[in-house]
C-alpha cells in the first residue's frame, strides 16, 4: 500500500460521506474534504448551511441516503476508498 492510500485509510482521513437533508426535505449525500474538526463544527451549527462548497471541498454530491455506483467507482479509482471505509 502506498503512502497516500495508507493516509486516506488512517483515522485521519479527510474525506468523509455526510448525509443530510437539501433545502427541500429531500435526502442527500455529499462527499467532502475537509479536516474532521471542521466537518464536526459544521454539524455543530445552528446556521442553516446553504452553500457547503464555501465551507469545504465537494468531491461528490446527490439525492438519497447512499452514493451511486459511479460515485463509489470514482472513490475508489481516485482515493482508493470503498465503502466499508466510511462504514463506522
Amino acid at each position: 500500500m502506498s503512502f497516500t492510500q495508507q493516509l486516506l485509510h488512517s483515522r485521519s482521513s479527510q474525506i468523509h460521506l455526510v448525509r443530510c437533508k437539501d433545502l427541500y426535505d429531500r435526502a442527500a449525500f455529499y462527499v467532502v474534504q475537509c479536516p474532521k474538526e471542521k466537518l464536526t463544527l459544521l454539524r455543530k451549527s445552528e446556521q442553516n448551511i446553504t452553500t457547503l462548497e464555501d465551507h469545504v471541498r465537494v468531491i461528490a454530491s446527490g439525492l438519497g441516503h447512499e452514493p451511486s455506483d459511479d460515485v463509489w467507482k470514482m472513490l475508489q479509482a481516485t482515493y482508493g476508498l470503498s465503502k466499508k471505509d466510511f462504514d463506522a
